[in-house]
């Protein structure tokens, strides 16, 4: 039974709807989140303007510390415009991601070059960490907000860049914060643009790819029964990703040398460490998720697997810096080893808990299986007519037919899905 609908336009547009629940914990958050992206941002302006440095170098790092600061402010834009359904965009975790890192890759040098005193370079080197920290979280905030799921049945390369960035910056705090245990001090790293640029950066790339051939076996299995050439194919991305990133981030950040003139130091201990890191990662951790299939596309499944994930990258960053640098893999502990715990229980909640949101957008976005073995898309997708939510009406008067049939009962719709494919 169809009916038919006239909509009029012209009208002043509508507010909002009022945030319950999960949208109302994630508006809060979002406030949090936004105002402490302006402080950690006004705080490097603040540090670079007073550091004794040539003008141009300062106000590139000013300039930088807007790209951090900027960020913050879209964030509280889009929580207080009652005009709109509110949002969180990926534009801003990312702005604010990459004005932090290249923040460090120019203060860095200027402190190791003994322009900048101990104090001024701490204060930036921890400003950058915790903004690094802090473009997770709206990362995080932007999967909570906006379900990237609605690209259904393609691949989604905004969801497979806030996967892959997730886990690459989780990874690298863990990595920068675990190797300052050691020291009598906290110290600010090094940089080199060719470590950077032509092995930390591949390394990313690499992991990112990664995320859109779990998408794409996500879309092509929907029931999650995917053959064993996808365990090995993304899991060997996983590994070598993680190799090449890590090693790159040695060269760049602790020796701030070129990684292709380094070469590896070796030691069979960390070898061992190394090489029981991956079977880990692979053949336990992601063995017995494959053996799961859809049975562990569960919440508890995928803390679980989250948690052996940043157990097993964990051990695995002290393996492979024991055979970069030739030490040995056991942790030894200094007195900054108390001011730099925080910032690896930090990373390793991004990969633990950071994780969590794109499972439950994957899961949205996967099809269902139909009774007859087919499949189809999940219901409660954008409506194809009328203008978006919350926004004002456009054009002439349109008739919008509609069937009683293809609405979902109860207004059931993406949302209610909470289980999907395992990660």
């Amino acid at each position: 039974m169809a009916t038919t609908t006239t909509i009029r336009s012209g009208g002043p547009p509508a507010a909002a709807p009022a945030r319950t629940g999960p949208q109302a914990a994630a508006w809060w958050a979002s406030v949090v989140l936004g105002v402490l992206v302006v402080v950690n941002g006004a705080v490097l302006a603040v540090l670079a303007i007073l550091a004794p440095e040539p003008l141009l170098a300062r106000g590139l790092q000013v300039a930088l510390s807007l790209a951090v600061l900027v960020p913050g402010l879209m964030i509280l834009s889009s929580a207080f415009n009652r005009r709109r359904p509110f949002k969180v965009g990926l534009l801003a975790g990312e702005l604010l991601l990459a004005g932090a890192l290249i923040y460090l890759a120019v203060a860095m040098p200027a402190f190791h070059a003994a322009h900048v005193g101990y104090s001024t370079g701490l204060a930036q080197f921890v400003g950058v960490l915790v903004g690094l920290v802090l473009g997770c979280v709206a990362l995080v905030v932007s999967g909570a907000t906006i379900p990237l799921s609605v690209e259904r049945g393609r691949l989604s390369l905004p969801a497979a860049i806030r996967d892959g960035v997730v886990l690459i910056v989780g990874t690298i705090l863990v990595t920068i914060a675990s190797g300052q245990f050691a020291m009598a001090q906290l110290t600010p790293p090094k940089w080199n643009w060719i470590s950077f640029g032509a092995i930390t950066v591949p390394g990313m790339l690499l992991l990112i790819a990664r995320e859109l051939v779990k998408q794409a076996y996500r879309r092509r299995y929907p029931d999650g029964r995917a053959p064993l050439s996808r365990l090995v194919l993304t899991e060997t991305m996983l590994v070598v990703g993680l190799f090449v990133m890590i090693y790159g981030s040695g060269a760049n950040l602790t020796l701030g040398a070129n990684g292709y003139t380094t070469g590896l130091k070796g030691n069979p201990t960390g070898l061992a460490v190394l090489i029981a890191a991956v079977v880990f990662l692979v053949l336990v951790r992601g063995g017995v998720r494959w053996a799961l299939g859809a049975r562990g596309a569960t919440i508890r499944w995928a803390l679980a697997g989250n948690v052996a994930f940043a157990v097993g990258v964990l051990v695995f960053i002290y393996g492979e810096r024991s055979v970069v640098m030739g030490k040995s893999p056991l942790p030894s502990f200094g007195a900054a080893f108390p001011a730099a715990v925080p910032f690896v229980v930090a990373g390793l909640l991004v990969l633990i808990v950071g994780r969590l949101a794109a499972l439950t957008d994957a899961a949205s976005a996967a099809p269902t299986p139909a009774p007859g073995g087919q499949v189809e898309p999940p219901s409660g997708g954008p409506p194809t007519e009328g203008p978006p939510t919350g926004g004002p009406p456009t054009g002439g008067p349109r008739t919008v037919t509609t069937s009683a049939r293809s609405a979902p009962p109860n207004g059931a719709g993406a949302g209610s899905r909470i289980d999907g494919p395992g990660r």
